[in-house]
């Protein structure tokens, strides 16, 4: 069984990951064709993102192989 990792990980994750793929959380919402703060619950380690956003998350990456 994985390691599920807490909720300000994963916000922490995201972040890096919008930083070092988008330059900014903005940019990677733009990306995801979402609103603005779209993703602040889950930066911020509010909530977990649900199906929908890792489901975009997934189509983004695909797109760079």
């Amino acid at each position: 069984m994985g390691i599920i990792s807490s909720k300000e990980e994963v916000g922490k994750r995201l972040q890096e990951y919008a930083k070092n793929y988008f330059g900014s959380i903005t940019k990677l919402e733009k990306a995801l064709g979402k609103s603005r703060n779209t993703l602040q619950s889950y930066t911020l380690g509010l909530s977990y993102p649900g199906g929908e956003i890792l489901a975009l998350l997934i189509g983004l990456y695909r797109d760079w192989e």
